[in-house]
């Protein structure tokens, strides 16, 4: 039987331009038809009806304040099972792991099984925060197939979820059409005045978890050790003035 799924995310293009929106659109531009995704509702249509797959968009906060997650999970939770009744799908994915409680009661009123994207960040929560640890624990264990994008996290989910569902490892790849090593990259060097440097480069989304500003705050101590090295960020994000502003800081 052909697995058709209904994909439950909010972090998804256009809006969105992190890795974990780029992630599930090149996952469902592979599975094209047998995946359907929701969304929160953007100002773009043309790229909705581009796609090989069907977006159905929903309003939503996006602030990630508990609040605003709790009507977001409930909105989202509701939805999916209707769209999911109407699509006849026979799987839910949940793109987030807060979004997975809503899994066992639309299992339990749908008879749909669900599943769950995990990305590694957000298991570091699970350590301390003992009622979140035992609710996600609770739905890890129901959920019929758990997502994970590398070994890493493959390892973190065994520490945390003990139930007997299927654990799919699904590395992003890279689209080699786009990127290649062999890009002719002097432009960029003389740019940034990178001949003869010993280059540090972290490229991902600028967000508080990365890490970024601790690297930036390491730069006098690398520089004592390694006077030709530099720092080169690429990506934006919420945290982008904030690191400019600390990188002019330690200079």
């Amino acid at each position: 039987r052909m697995i058709k799924a209904v994909l439950v995310t909010s972090d998804f293009p256009p809006a969105f331009g992190g890795g974990i929106s780029r992630y599930y659109h090149e996952i469902c531009r592979a599975l094209q038809s047998q995946v359907i995704v929701i969304a929160p509702s953007c100002n773009d249509a043309r790229f909705d009806k581009a796609q090989p797959f069907k977006i159905f968009r929903l309003r939503t906060p996006l602030s990630r304040s508990f609040a605003a997650r709790l009507i977001q999970t409930l909105l989202f939770g509701a939805y999916s099972a209707i769209i999911a009744n109407s699509e006849k799908a026979n799987l839910i994915l949940f793109g987030h792991w807060y979004l997975t409680v809503m899994g066992p009661t639309i299992q339990m009123l749908t008879g749909l099984p669900f599943g769950v994207f995990l990305h590694g960040g957000e298991l570091d929560r699970f350590r301390t925060g003992t009622l979140i640890r035992r609710v996600a624990m609770s739905s890890f264990e129901r959920a019929r197939v758990i997502i994970v994008n590398s070994e890493h996290t493959l390892q973190e989910n065994r520490l945390f979820s003990k139930g007997n569902s299927l654990v799919l490892k699904i590395t992003p790849g890279v689209d080699t059409r786009r990127f290649s090593p062999y890009v002719d990259c002097r432009n960029i060097v003389g740019r940034y005045a990178l001949n003869g440097k010993r280059v540090l480069l972290s490229v991902s989304r600028l967000v508080e978890r990365k890490g970024h500003d601790t690297v930036i705050r390491a730069m006098p101590a690398i520089l004592e050790k390694v006077p030709q090295a530099v720092y080169v960020i690429g990506g934006t994000g919420p945290q982008e003035d904030n690191l400019k502003s600390l990188a002019s800081e330690v200079g």
